[in-house]
């Protein structure tokens, strides 16, 4: 039987890095540090890991039950509406 050999040739191989090292001369002197977000309220994981939320649905109410919040309950994560003309 006929067995083939292909034999590639090799390639130089190139860092992203060493790429990049010509056009920016040093990129990290130019970052600055990302500012941290702060939120008003915070939901701890539960000891398997997910996120504590609930729903329960009785006749015709459906019920969410969020567990674990600390902080301020009162903002809402989503801007307030337009006011409607008129």
């Amino acid at each position: 039987m006929f067995q083939h050999q292909f034999l590639l040739p090799a390639r130089r191989t190139r860092c992203y890095s060493q790429s990049l090292a010509g056009i920016a001369p040093n990129v990290a002197q130019q970052s600055t540090a990302p500012v941290p977000m702060r939120y008003a309220y915070y939901v701890r994981r539960n000891t398997r890991g997910s996120i504590p939320v609930y729903t329960e649905l009785r006749n015709t109410k459906h019920m969410t039950l969020i567990r674990n919040v600390e902080g301020d309950l009162s903002v809402s994560p989503w801007p307030a509406p337009p006011p409607r003309p008129g």
